[in-house]
């Protein structure tokens, strides 16, 4: 490879006897005997605990500390609306999460579980949440959506321009 300071001391003017210096480059890439090397890889250290080597996960399922756990008392069932069915329907709601036992890291939150992997599920209540959850249903059904009163007539957004 030519000497770092050579390289630039050329013109680069490409009808003079010397080559650009873009040629120089490449035929001191082509020269080089050794070429660059690879700086090495990351570890993969996601899918061991505590970042140590080989060291597995232990997964448990544990109760979460998340505001409605602590505020409603847990799991159970109720009535919520379904926005994929678009109506009232009985729903388990869980606060368990599937983490480490040992490092604590969360691996599925409580809305990935399914209800039967739940330490508290039970079908107990489930009837009175269905029964909830329809009485809810006709409730609103009887009652007239609100309608936003169409705006007709001038708007005075605008500030008013003498006549001229």
């Amino acid at each position: 490879m030519p000497q770092p300071n050579v390289r630039h001391a050329d013109t680069g003017w490409e009808w003079g006897p010397n080559p650009s210096r873009g040629e120089i480059t490449r035929r001191a890439t082509a020269d080089d005997p050794e070429p660059a090397r690879r700086p090495p890889g990351r570890k993969n250290t996601r899918d061991w605990c505590k970042g140590k080597v080989g060291r597995e996960h232990e997964l448990g399922i544990t109760l979460g500390s998340y505001p409605w756990c602590l505020r409603d008392g847990g799991c159970r069932w109720l009535a919520r609306w379904s926005l994929r069915e678009e109506t009232w329907t009985a729903q388990w709601v869980c606060a368990h999460h599937e983490s480490c036992s040992r490092c604590g890291k969360v691996f599925r939150e409580p809305w990935d579980l399914a209800a039967a992997e739940c330490p508290a599920f039970t079908e107990d209540g489930h009837a009175e949440a269905a029964a909830e959850a329809a009485r809810i249903g006709a409730r609103s059904a009887l009652r007239p959506r609100a309608r936003r009163r169409v705006i007709d007539g001038p708007q005075g957004y605008r500030r008013k321009r003498p006549a001229s």
